[in-house]
């Protein structure tokens, strides 16, 4: 098996984030937003998460949708 670099392109256009289960899974991967935005700035970053929790990554600066 490839490490996943080796798979991931150079300039996405965008990157998903889908829903983790649970919401300390949510509050968990926040952190990880800010490092996406760092490692491509230009891409657009949506983050797919339940009505239940959508509040958390509306408001996140790094999250475009």
């Amino acid at each position: 098996m490839r490490p996943f670099q080796a798979h991931a392109r150079q300039n996405p256009r965008a990157i998903v984030v889908i829903k983790p289960c649970c919401l300390g899974d949510l509050v968990m991967t926040t952190p990880l937003l800010a490092v996406i935005r760092r490692a491509y700035p230009a891409a657009s970053i949506t983050y797919v998460a339940g009505t239940w929790s959508k509040v958390i990554p509306e408001h996140h600066p790094a999250v475009d949708t």
